[in-house]
């Protein structure tokens, strides 16, 4: 049962390239035809050359400690309404300004594209379609931007892809020292405001601290308090002594109303520190206690105003800085690696790619028309006006070619 399987495939196999064999004259003919055809196209093709630029983005610069002031900025940026941002640029942005409009009629501009490509002058849109057909721009796998175009003229191409990398620097820059002024405006209105703040939270101070002669809140209620109890302590201790002095002396004794007095007096400063809106005299440490909720209040809303207004300065004024600098300074924005230079190999036609591309189609479909003219002449195929119409085809070929 294998036996009687396998034959007919082999069968079938060998007399295909029977086929094949009696029609080796057609074949050879016409793929050689098809050959030549090909390898003359190819040649007739221009060849283009293709140069490369590579450029890599520069780390970010330490100047006034980069790195704080970029935690700096985003700390900054909530409070500060959300408008700062970077001023540098990221890859996603490089490659923007590549296949910008901009960048596009610069190049075709300088270059005098449009008579290279032979379009109107008036079909500006055409020109800049054409032009991004042979610039190219992309990230490789180290993170680093390769900016190559293909020319006719290798010289051009190494001169248009350098060029390309000057004016994403160049339009770079602007654009960073644009976004720097921004946030320098932005910040300085920021700075401004919150000096005025500062300056009303320190007279603010001043005017509570001349008011109420408080100076260290803190420091000056621990002395009263601890001043208050070494009186009540005193009065305490007078009384004692008053009451032996009455033992022994008698009430109508001098020394006895000497003490008496001593104690009236003592009490009489206790209750005009406690219950008192004012005392009779200045004191730096003494104040009503009558007052101190109110004083101790106010006193925590200035400091707290003058300590928040401080810690805005502390981050305002060296973003404010490094936005004044990033303004004026022009240093690259990208580093050039590899400058493109004329390329000695070309980059298109690859002709054995052409020759290829016509002779195997061409191959397959007389392959294709040798099997169809052996079923038609067997009469495999039921017969009908097209296919007669095929019969008589492949019949003339026959005779053309002196098939038997």
């Amino acid at each position: 049962m294998q036996m009687t399987e396998e034959t007919p495939k082999k069968s079938g196999f060998n007399e295909f390239l029977n086929s094949l064999f009696k029609w080796r004259k057609f074949l050879t003919i016409n793929l050689l035809i098809i050959l030549i055809i090909s390898i003359v196209y190819s040649l007739l093709i221009t060849e283009t050359f293709k140069s490369t630029a590579v450029v890599m983005m520069p780390k970010e610069d330490n100047l006034l400690g980069g790195g704080q002031l970029s935690g700096l900025l985003s700390s900054a940026a909530p409070f500060l309404g959300g408008k700062l941002s970077s001023s540098a640029a990221s890859l996603d942005d490089m490659m923007g300004i590549l296949e910008s409009r901009t960048v596009l009629q610069s190049v075709v501009d300088k270059f005098k594209l449009m008579d290279y490509f032979e379009i109107n002058q008036k079909n500006y849109d055409k020109a800049l379609k054409a032009t991004r057909k042979i610039i190219s721009s992309e990230v490789n796998d180290n993170m680093m931007i390769e900016v190559s175009v293909i020319h006719e003229n290798p010289d051009t191409s190494a001169l248009i892809a350098n060029y390309l990398v000057s004016v994403l620097d160049s339009l770079n820059k602007k654009f960073n020292i644009q976004q720097a002024k921004s946030n320098r405006e932005f910040i300085e209105l920021r700075y401004v405001k919150n000096l005025q703040d500062l300056k009303t939270a320190e007279d603010s101070m001043e005017i509570f601290q001349k008011k109420y002669g408080i100076y260290a809140v803190p420091e000056q209620l621990e002395a009263a308090y601890k001043t208050v109890g070494e009186i009540e302590a005193q009065v305490i201790q007078k009384e004692i002594f008053l009451y032996g002095l009455k033992a022994q002396l008698g009430e109508n004794s001098p020394l006895v109303k000497n003490s008496q007095e001593q104690i009236d007096i003592l009490k009489k400063k206790l209750k005009e520190l406690e219950s008192a809106n004012t005392l009779s005299e200045s004191s730096l440490i003494l104040f009503p206690f009558k007052q101190l909720p109110e004083i101790y209040k106010t006193y925590i809303r200035l400091y707290r105003e003058l300590e928040i207004q401080g810690k805005i300065m502390e981050i305002i004024l060296p973003l404010y800085e490094k936005a004044r600098i990033d303004e004026q300074k022009s240093i690259p924005t990208v580093l050039v690696l590899d400058d493109a230079v004329p390329p000695q190999l070309k980059y298109e036609p690859k002709r054995m790619l052409v020759v290829m591309f016509f002779f195997f189609p061409f191959l397959f479909v007389f392959m294709i028309m040798i099997a169809r003219a052996e079923k038609l002449k067997k009469g495999e195929i039921s017969e009908n006006t097209f296919e007669e119409k095929e019969t008589k085809f492949y019949s003339k070929l026959e005779k053309f070619y002196r098939i038997r």
